[in-house]
């Protein structure tokens, strides 16, 4: 166990006056109440590397039963919603801010997310249920960390380790096969803890359990975080890849498509998968089922899998193909073929895609009757229109 001690002077997120009120009041009568989880975990990483990662949701552990937070909050005139109120959870809410509140829990009997806890008021064995080192940090408003399992000298080495034995944990929740490579592909630097990378080669099946939007939601956070690249390849080389997409995956066009997008800070996490997928669209209509993907998402992925015919890089051409795909499809491709510079990027982002100027209604007042002739003339010319860089009126 460490001791370890921010200076909270720079940190914006313990200066918010919603929150600070929100400690004061559960820290009334003592030490109750603890940030924990990411905010913590980001923060002392953006301290120790310079980061600079977003700290999001702030959420609180608490030493109250649900009930307790609940009437102390609402007495002192906070609204509370219980939105998890079953598991421990409540979650505070201000005008612009929301805070979740969990009660310090142990597990009594693991049955995924949904385990059977008990409620108590002992932070070690709240910390004892939480999946990583890294993620079992208590800060308190004053900058003073609870760590432990030594969690900050993971973090510090950018090492991603389990709490207790990394089998009996995944079995627990098969999540934390996906969350171990998440975390090593926002944190890690390659050097992966031996006894958690067996456990997720050796139970890696159990990922075929879990929804697909819960894998998903992980899965997603590894295709776009820091070190993607070199966990992609871990996960491929070990077979993980395949209890996901379920089919042929091409690391390196992934590798070279991710080390592309870096030169001009994008990070399109749908390109990502189509790389991946190596723009197949039966291998994009199987992961859209396995990930339970939204229609959007996969008519995105459809459109990526179109492979482009080469065309000229002139401002001309850029118009037409961004007016007939689409600015994020174009981007896409053209990082894809290696040819994006900055000035075409700039180019696509600012320029404004005209509008068709012909409706049906034009037609119509032309003599056409609806139906396939008048559909087929708005065709031609809307295909002339564009050939003429947009420039024909309809007048």
């Amino acid at each position: 166990m460490s001791e370890f001690k921010i200076d909270t002077q720079n940190i914006s997120w313990l200066r918010n006056k919603d929150f600070q009120k929100l400690m004061s009041i559960l820290n009334k009568d003592g030490l109750n109440a603890r940030v924990v989880g990411g905010a913590v975990r980001d923060t002392v990483a953006n301290l120790c590397f310079d980061d600079n990662l977003a700290i999001g949701d702030i959420d609180i552990a608490c030493g109250f039963e649900p009930l307790e937070t609940v009437n102390m909050l609402e007495n002192a005139g906070i609204k509370v919603v219980p939105t998890g109120i079953k598991y421990g959870t409540v979650t505070a809410v201000f005008d612009k801010n929301a805070f979740e509140i969990t009660t310090l829990r142990c597990d009594v009997k693991t049955n995924g997310r949904h385990a059977e806890v008990a409620y108590t008021n002992d932070w070690l064995e709240d910390a004892k249920r939480r999946d990583f080192t890294i993620n079992s940090l208590y800060m308190d408003i004053d900058g003073s960390i609870f760590d432990p399992f030594d969690g900050i000298l993971d973090l510090k080495a950018r090492r991603v380790k389990f709490i207790g034995d990394p089998e009996e944990r995944i079995k627990e929740d098969a999540l934390r096969i996906l969350r171990f490579y998440r975390f090593l592909a926002q944190v890690g630097d390659g050097q992966i803890n031996e006894d958690g990378y067996r456990a997720t080669i050796l139970l890696k099946h159990m990922i075929n359990g879990l929804s697909g939007e819960r894998i998903w939601q992980e899965f997603s956070k590894i295709l776009g975080a820091v070190y993607s690249n070199e966990i992609i390849r871990v996960m491929h080389d070990g077979m993980l890849l395949n209890e996901i997409i379920t089919g042929p995956d091409n690391v390196d066009s992934f590798c070279r498509y991710v080390e592309n997008e870096n030169k001009f800070g994008l990070c399109d996490i749908l390109g990502r998968l189509s790389s991946l997928l190596e723009q197949d669209v039966e291998a994009v209509d199987n992961a859209a089922k396995l990930l339970k993907l939204s229609n959007k998402q996969i008519d995105t992925l459809k459109q990526y899998a179109v492979d482009y015919p080469k065309h000229e890089l002139d401002r001309r051409s850029l118009r037409k193909v961004t007016y007939e795909r689409g600015k994020n499809a174009l981007i896409y491709h053209l990082c894809r073929r290696e040819v994006l510079t900055r000035e075409i990027l700039d180019y696509i982002r600012q320029y404004e895609i005209p509008v068709f100027p012909l409706q049906g209604k034009d037609m119509i007042a032309r003599g056409l009757k609806p139906g396939k002739e008048m559909g087929a003339e708005l065709k031609r010319l809307e295909r002339l229109w564009i050939e003429n860089d947009f420039e024909l009126t309809k007048y």
